[in-house]
């Protein structure tokens, strides 16, 4: 019988709490990449949504199925339970392989965060100004930030209890979330400038903000992020806990039923 654990459930519960996360913190989105970026003009707070839900949903289900699939590679291989610092490989792998199809779309929705377009018109312009590769803007400081998500749920499942109330979960997100943030916040800017053009590299990012502002110019923006990140994983962690355990309640109902008609 299908396990709560196994990589389809995993990616199915993790997408769908992910974009129910992303739809209630979106206009804080926003308000953080216009915080990080030169923005030109103004936009509407729920600006992008259709196309950053999509992402959120493809890069979640891949993530968390990804995630789910070299855990139980791992622990085909060993009895020993994988150590913190596995925990944060694994998760970096993951990170790094659902990044590669989804930085396209979170280039395009970042261009209508921060301007007054469609994203027909953002694509054109990208492909015209940079190339098919200019879809792929920020890439290098995305493959930085994989340590974001493999912190967050490397830390999680180290203080994961089985039977952790909403709240609880909801704390254990905010609490590794936080960490993950303020650790790769450098990068998150520079990944956020890049997809909006503001700047070609991490390099030119992070020396123009340290030129401009001195350290203080490698965290503008923070506040915003933090507050996004901390409530979005929160969010995310208490839904998916609360539907892991309605689907294992059901599999086991499902279970018990098989197993009562087989006896009879």
């Amino acid at each position: 019988m299908v396990s709560v654990n196994s990589p389809i459930i995993k990616a199915g519960t993790g997408s769908l709490s992910a974009v129910v996360a992303s739809a209630i913190v979106y206009p804080l989105d926003v308000v953080t990449t216009r915080s990080q970026t030169p923005s030109q003009g103004k936009t509407a707070i729920y600006a992008g949504i259709s196309m950053s839900l999509f992402q959120t949903f493809l890069s979640s289900f891949s993530y968390f199925y990804i995630y789910a699939f070299v855990q139980r590679i791992y622990k085909h291989t060993t009895t020993k339970p994988p150590s913190v610092w596995m925990e944060l490989f694994l998760g970096a792998v993951a990170g790094a392989l659902s990044r590669i199809a989804t930085t396209p779309i979170g280039v395009l929705t970042t261009r209508k965060q921060t301007s007054n377009t469609t994203y027909l018109k953002a694509l054109v312009h990208i492909l015209k100004s940079k190339g098919v590769f200019g879809l792929w803007a920020g890439f290098s400081a995305s493959l930085v930030l994989t340590v974001n998500p493999a912190i967050t749920y490397g830390l999680f499942q180290k203080i994961k209890q089985p039977d952790m109330t909403p709240g609880q979960s909801f704390a254990a997100g905010a609490f590794t979330k936080s960490l993950a943030t303020i650790t790769t916040y450098p990068y998150i800017l520079a990944k956020t400038r890049m997809q909006a053009g503001a700047d070609t590299s991490i390099s030119e990012c992070l020396t123009k903000c340290y030129t401009t502002s001195g350290i203080p110019g490698l965290y503008q923006g923070l506040k915003w992020q933090l507050s996004k990140a901390v409530l979005q994983q929160g969010l995310l962690f208490m839904i998916q806990g609360e539907l892991e355990k309605r689907i294992q309640e059901l599999l086991e109902s499902l279970l018990v039923a098989k197993t009562a008609h087989i006896t009879k």
